[in-house]
This record gives structure tokens, C-alpha cells and sequence, in this order.
């Protein structure tokens, strides 16, 4: 009996919470997860007129600190379908929801308009369906407004807030946002962009094909490069190679050359293989690809470069010193899990410079740091392969 009442006291409150709050914490299956929905319009410090459906940022910052803080909570999913409103409240729950070290996830349905967009991007992973619609516009105000330089000032700063936590909270750049925000000739009477879910969304093959390409180029083409001339050692064909009119300056660069051509060719089938097989998208445009497939062989020509310096320092096999270092590169940039992302430190990381530039190639059609990626690739080419040559020109072996 006692049984019966608990589970029927339970599902009474779980029905209160969905009607009051629009929550739930789904306890049935194998984990703990809490349900927040973010509906209507983000009522802040002034009530919304009568008829309208409001999400009530006092409702919903109490329990975004209860899921962080119960043991029992172990993940959290926010459901979004917002026309926007108050844009400090927004930024509250955008920023708590940051905040949550928990499993967390967004999913826009219908619709998550203006400031509901920071809200969208604010978990740690995101996601939209493919009916669902976003609406990028400048922030404006109701009510009273003095037609000072102040005000404008004032406006300034709270879209730079909003463009800046976007910016940080998804692989979209400030610039990319702000093009969209002030986009004319889309909205009837107002200025913005309206995003699709459908335009969007992407698969998550075409996230794994891009990390796949940037690993193989860090992983193969660095050891490729460290053994270069320690496999023609071991054959004993660089001892010959020396007693030819052949300097070893140009036997330095003649390796660095020759070594780059199954490097590109891998990379080109690579990326082949993984859209006529598994169906990847990369760039929507011959360009767009174009350039991604020269980021990705300059990264190889960068990559092999470095570790024919490693190969020529060392005396022992390169593998055991370049193996180790491509592992850990990749592992703490991110490419294996999220989970041992160091802020300040990952994101210095090249794989994860790479692999940025990639995406925002790929998802949003930026080409500008990609070309910048590119420049510091062929630097870094010309400044260790200069360095490699000259170390190798007064050493007896390698």
C-alpha cells in the first residue's frame, strides 16, 4: 500500500512539474536525466501581457542549479522552441547552462529565435531538426528610448555580448555571425538571416571524416618524415648516396620533395573514400574543396617536415619519440573525447587549429582561416626544413 502511494505521490509531481515548470527528471530508463523546456517567449524582469506562453528565467535558474548539484542529476537535456525576449535573462540561463559540468544537450524544435540562439549553443553538444527555424537579427528595445550616443553605445555592447558568447560556444566566428545578423533583402521589415534546420544540420560523418583526415595527417605523415632517412641508413643506401656528387642539402630537401606525393595522394583518397563510401560532405562549393585539400597537404608537408628534424636529432628510432608526441597531440586537442579538453592550453594545440579551421571550411564556408593555416604551414615548412638541412650538413649519421 505504502508503495502505491509513493509512486501515485511521485507521478502527481512529476505532472505538477510539467505543468508549473515544464520539467521533468526522467528516472525510468538506465540514467538520471533532467528535461527543461525553453517555450514562448524568455520573460525577464518584466511580465509578459496576458495570452502570451513565457518561460520564467526565475523558474528556471533554481533548477538548473539543482541538476548541477544532484548527485542523483546525471545529465541534462533543454528542449528549445522560443521566439526570444528579455536579453539578459537569456544570457543568464545561456551562461548557467555553460556552466554545468554535467552531460548536457540542446535540441531546437520548431523554432529558437534571437536570443533563444545563445541558448541553442550553450550545451555541450547541439543539435536542431530539420523543420526547425533560427532567426539572426540585431538586438532591439521596447518602450522609451533616448536618442543619445550613449544608447547606441549601449546597444553595441549588449550584441557584442551576444556575439561573443555564440562565438565562443560554437565553431561560428564573430565575423560569420554578425555577416548573418545584418544580412538585408531576406526579412520583409526587418534586417537578419533565418536559418533552417535543414540547411544546418550536419552528420556526424561529416564531423568524423574531417577529424579522421587531420589525424591520419599528424599520425602517418610525421612518422613518415622520421624515417625517412633512417630507413635509407638501415638499408645502408644513405652511406652511398653521400659518396655521390649529390650534396646533402639537396639529398635533405630530394627526401622532404619525394615524401610528399604518397602523403598528398593519401589524403586525396581519404577524403574520396569517405564521400563516395560513407556518404561525408565537406564544401559545398569546387573551391571550398580546393582549398581544404591544399590545408590538408600543407598540414602533410608541415608535418613530414618536423619529424625529419626529430629523425635527424635522435639516435634512437624516431618512432618511439614521434608516436608517443602525434598520441598525445591528439589526445589533448580534443580529437578522442571532449572530456580532456584543457581550456587555454587544447585550443593552442595545432591538431585542434586544424581541425577548427576544417569546420568552419566545411560547416560554414570560411576560408579565411583555413588560408591563414595554410600561410603558417608553409612557414613552419620553410623555417624547420632550413634548420633539418642544416643540422644534417654537419652530421656524420643520422
Amino acid at each position: 500500500m505504502n508503495d502505491e502511494t509513493q509512486q501515485t505521490d511521485a507521478g502527481r509531481l512529476e505532472k505538477e512539474e510539467i505543468e508549473d515548470l515544464g520539467t521533468v527528471t526522467l528516472a525510468r530508463g538506465g540514467h538520471v536525466i533532467h528535461c527543461l523546456t525553453v517555450i514562448g517567449q524568455i520573460e525577464g524582469h518584466s511580465e509578459a501581457p496576458q495570452g502570451q506562453k513565457t518561460t520564467k528565467y526565475e523558474h528556471v535558474i533554481p533548477q538548473l542549479v539543482a541538476a548541477q548539484e544532484d548527485p542523483r542529476i546525471e545529465g541534462l537535456l533543454v528542449l528549445l522552441n522560443t521566439v526570444g525576449g528579455d536579453v539578459e535573462a537569456g544570457l543568464a540561463l545561456a551562461e548557467l547552462i555553460a556552466s554545468v559540468s554535467k552531460p548536457s544537450a540542446t535540441l531546437v524544435l520548431g523554432g529558437g529565435h534571437s536570443i533563444g540562439i545563445p541558448l541553442a549553443v550553450s550545451a555541450r553538444r547541439s543539435f536542431i531538426v530539420p523543420t526547425a527555424t533560427m532567426t539572426v537579427h540585431p538586438v532591439r528595445h521596447s518602450g522609451v528610448i533616448l536618442g543619445v550616443p550613449q544608447t547606441m553605445r549601449s546597444f553595441e555592447q549588449m550584441q557584442q555580448r551576444i556575439t561573443g558568447f555564440v562565438a565562443a560556444h560554437s565553431g561560428m566566428t564573430e565575423k560569420r555571425y554578425t555577416d548573418l545578423m545584418l544580412h538585408t533583402g531576406e526579412l520583409v521589415m526587418d534586417m537578419g538571416t533565418v536559418l533552417d534546420g535543414l540547411g544546418v544540420t550536419r552528420s556526424m560523418m561529416d564531423y568524423y571524416a574531417v577529424s579522421m583526415a587531420v589525424m591520419m595527417i599528424f599520425m602517418s605523415h610525421m612518422i613518415m618524415g622520421s624515417t625517412a632517412l633512417k630507413d635509407e641508413e638501415r638499408i645502408f643506401t644513405l652511406q652511398r648516396l653521400y659518396l655521390s656528387p649529390v650534396g646533402k642539402v639537396k639529398l635533405f630537401f630530394g627526401k622532404l620533395i619525394g615524401t610528399l606525393p604518397p602523403a598528398v595522394i593519401g589524403n586525396a583518397v581519404i577524403m574520396l573514400f569517405s564521400v563516395f563510401v560513407f556518404g561525408a560532405k565537406y564544401c559545398d562549393s569546387f573551391v571550398g574543396n580546393l582549398i581544404l585539400f591544399l590545408l590538408l597537404s600543407c598540414c602533410s608537408l608541415a608535418s613530414i617536415s618536423v619529424g625529419m628534424l626529430i629523425g635527424i636529432l635522435i639516435k634512437i628510432p624516431a618512432e618511439s619519440i614521434v608516436i608517443p608526441l602525434t598520441w598525445a597531440l591528439l589526445f589533448f586537442s580534443g580529437s578522442f573525447s571532449k572530456q580532456v579538453f584543457i581550456e587555454g592550453f587544447s585550443d593552442k594545440l595545432p591538431p585542434y587549429i586544424v581541425q577548427q579551421a576544417a569546420f568552419r571550411l566545411t560547416l560554414y564556408g570560411e576560408s579565411d582561416s583555413a588560408l591563414a593555416v595554410i600561410a603558417v604551414c608553409l612557414a613552419v615548412t620553410a623555417a624547420v626544413s632550413l634548420i633539418g638541412a642544416a643540422i644534417f650538413r654537419v652530421k656524420k649519421s643520422v
